[in-house]
Protein backbone atom coordinates (compact mmCIF):
# COMPACT_ATOMS: atom_id res chain seq x y z
CA UNK A 1 0.00 0.00 0.00
CA UNK A 2 1.10 3.44 -1.05
CA UNK A 3 -1.63 5.72 -0.56
CA UNK A 4 -3.86 5.15 2.04
CA UNK A 5 -6.07 7.13 3.66
CA UNK A 6 -9.11 7.80 5.72
CA UNK A 7 -12.14 10.07 5.75
CA UNK A 8 -11.85 13.37 4.31
CA UNK A 9 -8.17 12.54 2.71
CA UNK A 10 -6.83 12.04 5.89
CA UNK A 11 -3.15 10.22 6.05
CA UNK A 12 -3.00 7.34 7.52
CA UNK A 13 0.45 5.34 8.76
CA UNK A 14 0.16 1.62 7.39
CA UNK A 15 4.14 0.41 7.74
CA UNK A 16 4.70 -2.91 5.28
CA UNK A 17 4.31 -6.26 7.20
CA UNK A 18 2.47 -5.04 10.15
CA UNK A 19 -1.17 -4.90 9.51
CA UNK A 20 -3.88 -5.93 7.09
CA UNK A 21 -4.86 -2.81 4.70
CA UNK A 22 -7.18 -4.21 2.35
CA UNK A 23 -10.36 -3.14 0.26
CA UNK A 24 -13.19 -5.19 -1.41
CA UNK A 25 -14.97 -4.25 -4.34
CA UNK A 26 -18.90 -5.22 -3.98
CA UNK A 27 -21.55 -5.20 -6.30
CA UNK A 28 -25.09 -5.45 -4.16
CA UNK A 29 -28.31 -5.76 -6.35
CA UNK A 30 -29.91 -2.94 -3.60
CA UNK A 31 -28.30 -0.73 -0.85
CA UNK A 32 -31.20 1.45 0.28
CA UNK A 33 -29.41 2.60 3.29
CA UNK A 34 -25.94 3.38 2.05
CA UNK A 35 -24.90 5.30 4.86
CA UNK A 36 -25.46 2.08 7.09
CA UNK A 37 -22.79 0.63 5.39
CA UNK A 38 -19.99 1.26 7.98
CA UNK A 39 -21.69 0.42 10.79
CA UNK A 40 -22.35 -3.02 9.06
CA UNK A 41 -18.86 -3.65 8.03
CA UNK A 42 -17.80 -2.34 11.45
CA UNK A 43 -20.17 -5.19 13.27
CA UNK A 44 -18.97 -7.98 10.64
CA UNK A 45 -15.70 -7.26 11.30
CA UNK A 46 -15.76 -7.30 15.13
CA UNK A 47 -17.32 -10.80 14.81
CA UNK A 48 -14.68 -12.09 12.94
CA UNK A 49 -12.28 -10.23 15.14
CA UNK A 50 -13.17 -11.44 18.12
CA UNK A 51 -11.78 -15.11 17.19
CA UNK A 52 -8.44 -13.56 16.97
CA UNK A 53 -8.73 -11.75 20.79
CA UNK A 54 -10.62 -13.76 23.56
CA UNK A 55 -11.07 -13.03 25.85
CA UNK A 56 -11.13 -9.09 24.43
CA UNK A 57 -14.13 -8.05 23.14
CA UNK A 58 -13.68 -5.65 19.62
CA UNK A 59 -16.44 -2.87 20.33
CA UNK A 60 -17.83 -0.09 17.28
CA UNK A 61 -16.96 3.18 17.72
CA UNK A 62 -19.29 5.22 15.65
CA UNK A 63 -19.13 6.11 12.75
CA UNK A 64 -16.13 3.80 11.29
CA UNK A 65 -14.01 2.90 13.97
CA UNK A 66 -13.31 -0.36 15.48
CA UNK A 67 -11.65 -0.42 19.06
CA UNK A 68 -10.42 -2.90 22.00
CA UNK A 69 -10.80 -1.14 25.41
CA UNK A 70 -11.00 2.37 24.01
CA UNK A 71 -7.57 2.27 21.98
CA UNK A 72 -8.33 2.35 17.95
CA UNK A 73 -8.03 -1.13 16.10
CA UNK A 74 -9.23 -0.72 12.77
CA UNK A 75 -10.78 1.95 10.96
CA UNK A 76 -13.25 2.11 7.85
CA UNK A 77 -13.84 3.70 4.83
CA UNK A 78 -16.77 2.77 2.27
CA UNK A 79 -17.13 4.63 -1.43
CA UNK A 80 -19.66 3.48 -3.96
CA UNK A 81 -20.94 4.63 -7.68
CA UNK A 82 -24.64 4.84 -8.50
CA UNK A 83 -25.24 3.95 -11.60
CA UNK A 84 -27.52 6.70 -13.79
CA UNK A 85 -30.82 5.61 -13.86
CA UNK A 86 -31.33 2.56 -12.20
CA UNK A 87 -31.41 4.00 -8.64
CA UNK A 88 -29.10 1.32 -7.58
CA UNK A 89 -25.16 0.75 -6.83
CA UNK A 90 -22.77 -0.09 -9.65
CA UNK A 91 -20.17 -0.76 -7.08
CA UNK A 92 -18.85 -0.17 -3.58
CA UNK A 93 -15.14 -0.51 -2.02
CA UNK A 94 -15.37 -1.22 1.69
CA UNK A 95 -11.88 -0.49 2.89
CA UNK A 96 -10.57 -1.71 6.42
CA UNK A 97 -7.08 -0.79 7.98
CA UNK A 98 -6.36 -3.05 10.74
CA UNK A 99 -3.15 -3.20 12.91
CA UNK A 100 -1.97 -7.09 13.04
CA UNK A 101 1.29 -7.36 14.15
CA UNK A 102 1.85 -3.91 15.24
CA UNK A 103 4.13 -3.92 19.43
CA UNK A 104 3.73 -0.40 20.98
CA UNK A 105 7.06 1.07 19.36
CA UNK A 106 5.38 0.40 15.88
CA UNK A 107 3.27 3.46 16.29
CA UNK A 108 4.18 7.24 16.18
CA UNK A 109 4.78 8.21 19.88
CA UNK A 110 1.66 10.49 19.39
CA UNK A 111 -0.66 6.70 19.02
CA UNK A 112 1.51 4.93 22.15
CA UNK A 113 -1.41 5.36 24.32
CA UNK A 114 -4.80 5.47 22.30
CA UNK A 115 -3.98 2.62 19.49
CA UNK A 116 -3.65 -0.80 19.66
CA UNK A 117 -3.41 -4.27 17.39
CA UNK A 118 -4.64 -7.80 17.77
CA UNK A 119 -1.27 -8.85 19.18
CA UNK A 120 -0.77 -6.15 22.06
CA UNK A 121 -4.57 -7.11 22.99
CA UNK A 122 -4.13 -10.85 22.27
CA UNK A 123 -0.74 -11.47 23.20
CA UNK A 124 0.03 -13.36 20.35
CA UNK A 125 0.31 -12.62 16.67
CA UNK A 126 -2.00 -14.64 14.65
CA UNK A 127 -1.18 -14.59 10.90
CA UNK A 128 -2.10 -11.73 8.42
CA UNK A 129 -3.32 -14.17 5.59
CA UNK A 130 -5.68 -15.87 8.05
CA UNK A 131 -6.65 -12.69 9.51
CA UNK A 132 -7.59 -11.18 6.00
CA UNK A 133 -9.58 -14.19 5.25
CA UNK A 134 -11.69 -14.52 8.12
CA UNK A 135 -12.44 -10.11 8.05
CA UNK A 136 -13.23 -11.06 4.23
CA UNK A 137 -15.43 -13.93 4.52
CA UNK A 138 -17.39 -11.97 7.60
CA UNK A 139 -17.61 -9.00 5.19
CA UNK A 140 -19.36 -10.93 2.34
CA UNK A 141 -21.77 -12.38 4.84
CA UNK A 142 -22.67 -9.20 6.45
CA UNK A 143 -23.04 -7.34 3.90
CA UNK A 144 -24.47 -9.86 0.64
CA UNK A 145 -28.22 -8.12 1.86
CA UNK A 146 -27.90 -5.05 3.32
CA UNK A 147 -30.87 -3.41 5.76
CA UNK A 148 -32.94 -0.88 5.22
CA UNK A 149 -32.45 -0.35 9.03
CA UNK A 150 -31.00 -1.62 11.95
CA UNK A 151 -33.46 -4.08 13.72
CA UNK A 152 -33.42 -7.06 15.28
CA UNK A 153 -30.14 -9.34 15.99
CA UNK A 154 -28.11 -6.90 14.38
CA UNK A 155 -29.65 -3.60 16.52
CA UNK A 156 -28.89 -6.25 20.11
CA UNK A 157 -25.76 -7.14 18.52
CA UNK A 158 -24.46 -2.88 18.23
CA UNK A 159 -26.12 -2.25 21.15
CA UNK A 160 -23.84 -4.93 22.87
CA UNK A 161 -20.67 -3.27 20.91
CA UNK A 162 -21.36 0.40 21.23
CA UNK A 163 -18.02 2.07 22.57
CA UNK A 164 -19.69 5.19 22.62
CA UNK A 165 -23.10 4.83 24.79
CA UNK A 166 -23.54 6.41 27.48
CA UNK A 167 -20.08 8.65 27.33
CA UNK A 168 -19.75 12.31 26.89
CA UNK A 169 -18.76 13.02 23.74
CA UNK A 170 -17.94 15.97 21.38
CA UNK A 171 -19.16 15.72 17.66
CA UNK A 172 -17.15 17.95 15.25
CA UNK A 173 -17.97 18.54 11.46
CA UNK A 174 -21.41 19.49 9.53
CA UNK A 175 -22.34 20.84 13.50
CA UNK A 176 -20.63 20.92 16.56
CA UNK A 177 -22.41 18.95 19.10
CA UNK A 178 -20.82 18.20 23.08
CA UNK A 179 -23.37 15.67 25.46
CA UNK A 180 -23.59 12.07 26.25
CA UNK A 181 -24.17 9.43 23.26
CA UNK A 182 -27.67 7.41 23.63
CA UNK A 183 -26.64 4.64 20.93
CA UNK A 184 -27.42 4.85 17.53
CA UNK A 185 -30.53 5.08 15.38
CA UNK A 186 -32.24 2.36 13.34
CA UNK A 187 -31.05 4.41 10.79
CA UNK A 188 -27.02 4.38 11.64
CA UNK A 189 -27.23 7.73 13.10
CA UNK A 190 -25.59 8.95 16.76
CA UNK A 191 -27.76 9.73 19.60
CA UNK A 192 -26.55 12.92 21.43
CA UNK A 193 -28.08 14.26 24.27
CA UNK A 194 -26.81 17.52 24.22
CA UNK A 195 -25.78 19.88 27.27
CA UNK A 196 -29.27 21.50 27.37
CA UNK A 197 -31.03 18.27 26.99
CA UNK A 198 -31.86 18.34 23.23
CA UNK A 199 -32.07 15.07 21.51
CA UNK A 200 -29.94 15.41 18.76
CA UNK A 201 -29.99 12.92 15.66
CA UNK A 202 -26.18 13.58 14.11
CA UNK A 203 -25.82 11.36 10.34
CA UNK A 204 -22.53 12.66 9.98
CA UNK A 205 -19.30 14.20 11.60
CA UNK A 206 -16.55 13.22 13.51
CA UNK A 207 -17.01 11.88 17.20
CA UNK A 208 -14.55 11.30 20.41
CA UNK A 209 -14.62 10.94 23.91
CA UNK A 210 -14.91 15.29 25.38
CA UNK A 211 -12.29 14.61 27.38
CA UNK A 212 -9.83 13.05 24.46
CA UNK A 213 -7.50 15.08 22.30
CA UNK A 214 -6.29 12.40 19.88
CA UNK A 215 -7.54 10.62 17.32
CA UNK A 216 -6.05 7.47 15.98
CA UNK A 217 -6.29 6.37 12.03
CA UNK A 218 -4.80 3.13 10.98
CA UNK A 219 -4.08 2.82 7.16
CA UNK A 220 -7.04 2.72 4.32
CA UNK A 221 -7.32 2.82 0.96
CA UNK A 222 -5.14 1.05 -1.80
Amino acid sequence: QVAGRGRGGRACASAPGLGVWMSMLLRPARLESPGLLPILVGLAAADALDLFVRPAHVSVKWPNDLQIAGRKLAGVLCEGSWEAGSGGPGWVVVGVGLNVLHTVDDFPPELHSSATSLRMAAGWGPPRAQVAGALAAALLRGLSEPPAELSGARMAALRERDALQGRRVRVTGAEEVTGTALGISPAGALLVRAVGGALRTIRSGSVRLADDPAEVRPGLGV
